[in-house]
């Protein structure tokens, strides 16, 4: 085999809560997790002579060393010594920047394509995928969950992954990017000073999800984040109370934002909305609207 094809799927965070900073500086978190069918394409061919190469259909992404994707594969080859040289081709649906965790989907999806690409997973490929959950932790702490999938309870930094069964299926998920940047690091650093933050209740939100009862979980939906991201960005606020007007049974920001999703009770509601939002697409400054599903693994 020399060419092979992976899709990799964004998440959002049906949970977010934040425990505190730690002495390394980073932050003790508790997070539900959840993979959506929202996705990029990379399509991954060895080369003969060696070298790690990458395009992308997005000129504004680079393809150099500092990319995930190319970080990822270089990795591969010093851990499992291989000889061989792999060209990446990287078509971008899922948006930059924007707290679906793109970057990391794609340097999973290279991960567990150069995998069975090389002929690395013949045995057991759950076996190998565990293995590469532990190695990825070099290059990121979402990328273990990317390479997991599903629906999963994430604590430590992101890095302890526990699989929640039954997983969240075909739930229609509206996201939506507004044009807005948002820098993570000043949201954290914005936290770190919030004294009234609210925290969600992770415990009652995996619970619901255990029942799959979906009006619980649309009423525990929460993110300690909104609280501090907000406040730096009220269109975020603006963006939940029109979506909830769309027809939306919950809105949340995922990550530290500024992307938004919202989930609807029927296909077509959901289409509904998508339509309306089009139509205020300047009013509401967007950079994106995307229709998806939740999905259950990689």
């Amino acid at each position: 085999m020399k060419r092979i094809s992976r899709r990799a799927c964004a998440k959002i965070n049906l949970g977010l809560d934040v425990l505190g900073r730690r002495a390394d500086g980073y932050h003790e978190v508790r997070m539900l997790m959840q993979q959506v069918d929202l996705y990029d394409d990379l399509i991954l061919q060895k080369r003969e002579d060696g070298r790690i190469s990458m395009e992308c259909d997005r000129e504004d992404l680079p393809c150099d060393e500092t990319n995930l994707c190319v970080r990822a594969a270089e990795l591969m080859r010093r851990q499992y010594g291989l000889s061989g040289g792999l060209h990446i081709d990287l078509t971008k649906r899922i948006p930059l920047a924007a707290g679906l965790a793109g970057g990391s989907a794609d340097a999973a999806a290279v991960m567990l394509g150069m995998a069975e690409l090389f002929g690395l997973a013949q045995d057991d490929r759950e076996a190998m995928r565990r293995e590469l959950m532990r190695l990825a932790l070099q290059l990121g702490a979402d990328i273990p969950y990317c390479l997991m999938g599903g629906t999963a309870l994430a604590e430590g930094i992101g890095q302890i992954l526990t699989p929640v069964r039954p997983v969240l299926r075909e739930i229609p998920t509206l996201i939506v990017k507004p044009a807005a940047s948002v820098s993570t690091g000043e949201v954290y650093r914005a936290f770190d000073s919030c004294t009234d933050c609210r925290h969600p209740d992770i415990d009652g939100l995996l619970d619901a999800v255990r029942r799959e009862a979906y009006t619980d979980i649309c009423h525990l939906l929460g993110n300690i984040l909104e609280d501090v991201t907000i406040p730096l960005h009220p269109e975020i606020r603006q963006l939940k109370n029109v979506l909830r007007n769309h027809g939306a049974d919950a809105a949340m920001m995922s990550g530290s934002g500024p992307t938004v999703f919202a989930f609807f009770s029927e296909e077509g509601k959901m289409r509904d909305c998508r339509r309306k939002l089009l139509e205020q697409w300047e009013d509401l400054s967007l950079e994106g609207v995307f229709l998806s599903h939740t999905r259950g693994g990689v």
